[in-house]
């Protein structure tokens, strides 16, 4: 997987940045709902509403931005673990994307981010591009049969043996004014870190 584009482990991220102002490494820009405005009514990605005097990046159409665009979201913002716990903090996400988890404990911060990049190219029918490294570069490349089981089981098998420590490997850096949907704040590691943007605005 050699792009630099594709956390939302469940949680919703996204990232407002300003043309004519600077980005502070590691700052985030969070808006202001209103109350009335609950993660309810939103549909999907692009239904969220940007903070006044901001306009959504335009994406290609195809491109994974576009794809993130349309990711469905949940009718309520309760996140459940695996085995359909509630998650003990319930205060860390603003909605939550309809994605699955799976049946085991294995879908982590990394995961996810391989999973929403996987599916993608998955949707595109893109099978050639499904490739994850381990640590050691042991290399999985998702083959036939291009069905949706095959595909569950050829993730999980990636998400027990890859994570942040080699996803940063397969990674570009970039700067960070440049963040656009897709792109991912990672820190390699044990434990790590990966947050992926899922939309961008500019004013």
């Amino acid at each position: 997987m050699n792009s630099k584009k594709f956390l939302l482990p469940i949680s919703l991220l996204i990232v407002f940045t300003a043309c004519d102002s600077p980005v502070s490494s590691g700052t985030i820009s969070q808006p202001v709902y209103a109350d009335s405005e609950t993660p309810t009514s939103f549909k999907n990605v692009k239904d969220i509403p940007l903070p006044e005097g901001y306009s959504a990046a335009a994406h290609d159409k195809g491109s994974f931005g576009n794809w993130l665009a349309q990711m469905p979201i949940k009718s309520s913002k309760t996140v459940y673990l695996y085995d359909g716990r509630p998650k003990a903090n319930q205060s860390a996400q603003f909605a939550v994307l309809d994605i699955p988890v799976g049946d085991r404990d294995l879908q982590q911060c990394a995961d996810a981010v391989m999973r929403l990049r996987a599916s993608y190219l998955y949707d595109t029918k893109q099978y050639d591009a499904i490739e994850f490294t381990d640590n050691e570069n042991g290399k999985y490349k998702f083959t036939t049969p291009f069905t949706n089981s095959h595909f569950d089981k050829y993730l999980q098998r990636v998400f027990g043996m890859c994570g942040t420590a080699s996803l940063a490997k397969q990674m570009n850096a970039i700067d960070a004014k440049a963040l656009k949907a897709g792109d991912v704040w990672i820190r390699g590691g044990f434990p790590g870190h990966a947050v992926i943007v899922v939309r961008t605005a500019t004013n």
